[in-house]
């Protein structure tokens, strides 16, 4: 995904020491060079600046923000007083903001853990909606796109994926359009109807099951086909 997108950023004139990549992680460790290198390819790691986000680092942050639910949002200093804008990532079913993507690479991808830390509270996380692959009155997926609107993303590429985490789609464009599109999409793939709840269901927890906190979402992911 990246090699394409910077060479068309590169063809307007930009100079490749005026990019930067900077890594949403979130409250997630930051990333190793081996991981960089795995994800976006040697040549990228050599030619771009790459930083990883530190949520603890308030130093680095700036107030950007407040919400309708009062969230004060501390953003990534860097993300917001860069000139162009660009959010890529992944789609998938998420089991709290319905779908990932979009939105979620600025918040909670770019925000400090208080801000964090209140995206995933028990108020936000106890309303029906806040599940998987519902977007309209989901608290979650709400607040994170009036982040993202307020701080201004000029541009996304989102993706989406098989089991085999090959490519199945590329929706590029406005943060909003092209994240509906990519969620549209999701749902035609994911979406598993049941007729009836059953006793037992057997599932897994597939590539997220590399710790116990993702591994969290198979199961919640099993919990409608449960009688």
């Amino acid at each position: 995904l990246l090699l394409p997108l910077l060479g068309l950023i590169e063809q307007t004139g930009v100079k490749k020491e005026n990019i930067l990549i900077l890594i949403g992680n979130g409250m997630h460790r930051h990333s190793t060079l081996a991981e960089r290198i795995y994800m976006y390819g040697q040549e990228v790691v050599d030619a771009y600046r790459i930083v990883d986000h530190d949520c603890e680092d308030d130093d680095a942050m700036v107030l950007a923000a407040q919400t309708k639910q009062g969230t004060r949002v501390h953003l990534n200093k860097i993300f917001y007083e860069s000139d162009l804008k660009i959010v890529t990532g992944l789609v998938e079913s998420h089991f709290m903001a319905g779908a990932s993507g979009g939105r979620k690479g600025v918040y909670p991808a770019l925000v400090n853990t208080k801000t964090i830390q209140h995206f995933h509270s028990v108020p936000v996380l106890e309303n029906p909606k806040a599940t998987n692959l519902i977007l309209e009155g989901n608290p979650c997926h709400e607040e994170a796109l009036a982040v993202a609107k307020a701080v201004g993303v000029d541009f996304v590429v989102n993706v989406t994926l098989d089991k085999r985490l090959c490519t199945t789609g590329v929706f590029a464009g406005a943060l909003e359009d092209a994240h509906l599109a990519a969620c549209e999409a999701l749902k035609q793939a994911v979406a598993i109807p049941v007729e009836a709840p059953y006793d037992v269901v057997l599932t897994h927890a597939g590539y997220v099951g590399r710790n116990h906190y993702q591994a969290v979402k198979a199961a919640v992911n099993a919990m409608p086909a449960v009688r």
